[in-house]
């Protein structure tokens, strides 16, 4: 996964360095290498894969090592008290029920309008 820091210290740029080449403060840059702001601007990713040499899209990738979703594991093992007999067709049938519960919720708030 992208690093923000090691990455600038592989570049030996300090963060005000990296600050003036994307045009936020120095705590800015601190607040992206620990993961405190966690939503960035396209205007500033732009800038900030530019300041660090990689590309924008090697740069999302740090959205990545936030990214606290549950996988489907962990949703087995909450629906079925484990992930031990459960199949892909198990798990496939409560994500159709799902999906119907959510558009049978859709359309009734649709006829709510």
């Amino acid at each position: 996964m992208f690093d923000l820091k090691q990455r600038r210290l592989e570049l030996g740029l300090t963060m005000l360095d990296v600050a003036k080449l994307v045009g936020v403060s120095e705590a800015t840059i601190s607040r992206y290498e620990s993961g405190n702001i966690k939503n960035m601007r396209k205007d500033r990713i732009k800038k900030y894969a530019e300041a660090l040499q990689v590309s924008p899209s090697d740069f999302l990738d740090i959205d990545t090592k936030n990214d606290t979703s549950p996988t489907d594991e962990d949703i087995k093992f909450a629906l079925f008290d484990g992930t031990e007999g459960v199949t892909d067709e198990m798990y496939d049938e409560v994500k159709r029920f799902a999906k119907y519960i959510k558009e049978q919720n859709d359309a009734r708030n649709k006829e709510k309008k």
